[in-house]
């Protein structure tokens, strides 16, 4: 009964505890965890609404703590449980652009699986946000996975830790595995800055991600050096050729004369984003300063 409502009304709040009272009943009940496939069939149907085209279910908050919880129940349960996590992040992130949701759950599943696991959801969100350039949501996931801030991680572990005594899940925390780092963060920003300058990058996210990771690396900072003087060096020849760039909004204009030209339009958008990302970098930079 409760499924269909989680269906059409994913966000009734009523419906959404009774469903997960059930839940708990069912698997702290030892006759019903007879059943066969039980939690196989929840965590694919769960995954089946999750990957929905429909905005307002594939969106649901509600839907993916419920998905949490039910990775949680699946680290101990008697049928082997496999949810299928990064089908999940592609196929919701790939159906509805920037899913906060979506990537925001990646990230609590980033700080609480085990290191193989790791990885390969690294992998994933990096592929993905290479494919899909305009897509802040992931980006900003990514950088968080490059350079985990220590207040969020900690806040997304005791959740886990919070959510695996509510369920009565034993559960042995690996320090190695939360610890461990899937790429230095300045190897992954040289890889960044290569790909921005290999495909002429003409939009924001890949920037902000870059702006992100270097805001909560310091050492970074000081290897950018040769970058920012790289693009300012860029940026100047540009603006020499093709005039100054203007932005409104912190958005590059290309001016009228080259509207019809692709590849200067481009350009304008490329260097205009490397120009904006330079002063955001020195301005936050100038700030620390005089606050220190």
């Amino acid at each position: 009964m409760t499924v269909g409502f989680l269906l059409t009304t994913p966000e009734n709040k009523t419906v959404y505890n009774v469903h997960e009272d059930l839940l708990k009943r069912y698997f702290q009940d030892n006759s019903v965890l007879v059943i066969p496939d039980l939690l196989v069939k929840e965590v694919r149907l769960i995954q089946r609404l999750l990957c929905s085209s429909n905005n307002r279910i594939n969106k649901s908050s509600s839907l993916w703590i419920l998905y949490r919880k039910l990775f949680v129940l699946s680290l101990d349960a008697n049928t082997l449980v496999l949810p299928d996590i990064l089908f999940v992040f592609h196929s919701s992130g790939s159906q509805h652009f920037s899913n906060y949701y979506c990537w925001n759950t990646a990230r609590w599943f980033y700080d609480n699986l085990p290191y193989n696991k790791r990885i390969e959801l690294f992998n994933l969100t990096k592929r993905f946000c290479f494919q899909n350039v305009k897509d802040c949501s992931s980006w900003s996931a990514l950088a968080y996975m490059v350079c985990q801030q220590e207040e969020k991680k900690t806040d997304n572990i005791r959740d886990f830790q919070r959510l695996t005594s509510s369920f009565n899940v034993p559960f042995k925390i690996n320090k190695v595995d939360l610890n461990f780092q899937v790429q230095p963060a300045d190897a992954f920003t040289q890889e960044l800055v290569k790909w921005i300058d290999r495909t002429y990058a003409a939009d924001w996210p890949p920037y902000l991600c870059l702006l992100q990771i270097t805001k909560f690396n310091i050492t970074l900072r000081i290897e950018m050096d040769s970058v920012l003087l790289t693009w300012r060096n860029e940026i100047l020849n540009f603006e020499e050729n093709s005039g100054h760039i203007k932005m409104i909004n912190n958005t590059p204009i290309v001016p009228e004369k080259f509207s019809n030209d692709l590849l200067t339009s481009v350009n304008f958008a490329h260097f205009g984003y490397k120009k904006l990302f330079l002063n955001k970098f020195l301005d936050k930079n100038k700030k620390e300063q005089s606050d220190s």
